[in-house]
């Protein structure tokens, strides 16, 4: 026992703290992909030609690699 704790608490302690965070990742997941902004990836077959990345499809992302860059 430290700190007055006991394993089994200090471990549901971590247990709610990892739900926790997880809950806040997939919040964020969640409303970025519902806004758009991410990237999509297209596998490729081998030997198949290269095509335009598909940041090209999302308003979001074009935006990002259209702006000027600040001086």
């Amino acid at each position: 026992m430290y700190d007055g704790v006991s394993s089994l608490d200090a471990l549901l302690q971590a247990l709610q703290n990892l739900d926790d965070l997880f809950g806040a990742i997939d919040g964020a997941y969640k409303q970025s992909y519902h806004e758009g902004k991410f990237q999509r990836f297209d596998e490729q077959e081998e030997g198949d030609a290269p095509t335009l990345p598909s940041v090209l499809d999302n308003p979001h992302l074009q935006q990002q690699y259209t702006q000027e860059p600040s001086s």
